[in-house]
């Protein structure tokens, strides 16, 4: 064997590592991105092997935190068995690309599919960088200072390090502000009414943190939505209704009327929406004082509890056709 024929032998599997480690390192760069989570509680329904499965999701940090059965039908000791198992390696994997559990295939696909419906209300469009960020800009007496946490692709926190502008006016502002944009998971978020300086500041002072120009960041285009109704009248009285269909059971409410207009909505069963956050429930009511006329199913529903706000529409369009 001559020198050159040693060296090859050498040289072969040196080589044969070197390419197998560079496509590698090429799939993994080109593998897709696991999505982003908004964090709250969704809901999420999926064909069992007797009925659905209703399933509750919540996401913190935007992880898969806890998953909660609202309700199921499935075969005692089996079916059921299978859900709580699929859920725990759900939870564990932090995806449903899980195995079904053997002998109760139909349930566990189902539970699958409710969580899968339930992720899809939590995904968050868009994606900004991981990392600790600091970035300023001009508020309405000086720069606004301005921390911004990203983990995941989602902004976790965002801390004002610095801001001159009016006391308990323009920096409570900037904070009302920067709490919608965590919430909200965008930057193209409501300015505060009578300290729009400070809120252009803040938003400013995070895109610059962000490294995102004004007409970098990517929304998604808004869902239509149909104009508002004309107000109605009602006749003034106490009514009540209630809604049988909602993700967690009935719902029922009460509705004063006062000089022909809705004056409050009470919401009267306890714990309706147990693991979904009252604001959504909140977020109803508030358009019914403010349009003043019945809502619309599926068109007025808070996205990712679409069941239980649809449900109460139900409850209080209900009670409203009482006092026509």
């Amino acid at each position: 064997m001559d020198k050159q024929q040693k060296i090859a032998i050498i040289l072969l599997p040196i080589l044969t590592i070197a390419l197998l480690a560079g496509a590698t390192y090429w799939t993994n760069l080109n593998a897709p991105k696991p999505p982003t989570y908004v964090d709250g509680t969704y809901e999420g329904v999926g064909e069992g092997y007797y009925d659905d499965i209703k399933l509750a999701v919540t996401i913190a940090d935007g992880n898969i935190n806890s998953i909660e059965v609202v309700s199921q039908d499935e075969t005692p000791d089996l079916g059921d068995v299978a859900i709580h198992k699929t859920i725990d390696a759900v939870i564990a994997a932090q995806s449903t690309e899980v195995d079904s559990i053997s002998g109760a295939t139909f349930s566990s696909q189902g539970t699958i599919n409710a969580i899968n419906a339930a992720l899809e209300a939590a995904v968050n469009d868009i994606v900004f960088p991981d990392g600790n960020h600091e970035g300023f800009a001009e508020g309405y007496a000086g720069e606004i200072k301005v921390k911004v946490v990203v983990a995941k692709g989602a902004i976790r926190s965002i801390d004002i390090l610095e801001i001159k502008d009016t006391p308990g006016l323009g920096d409570d502002a900037a904070q009302q502000v920067a709490q919608s944009i965590i919430d909200q998971q965008t930057l193209s978020v409501d300015t505060v009414s009578g300290a729009t300086v400070s809120s252009e500041g803040l938003i400013a002072a995070v895109k610059n943190a962000l490294g995102i120009e004004e007409t970098e960041e990517v929304v998604a285009d808004p869902a239509p939505v149909a104009p508002p109704a004309e107000p109605m009248e009602f006749v003034d009285g106490e009514y009540t209704g209630s809604d049988e269909e909602g993700f967690y059971g009935k719902i029922d409410v009460t509705v004063i009327i006062e000089n022909k207009a809705i004056k409050s909505i009470t919401v009267n069963t306890d714990n309706p929406d147990e693991g979904i956050s009252a604001s959504n429930l909140d977020e109803i009511i508030e358009k019914y004082l403010v349009q003043q006329t019945t809502l619309t199913e599926g068109v007025d529903a808070v996205s990712g509890v679409t069941y239980t706000t649809d449900s109460l529409i139900r409850a209080v369009n209900q009670a409203l056709s009482q006092a026509q």
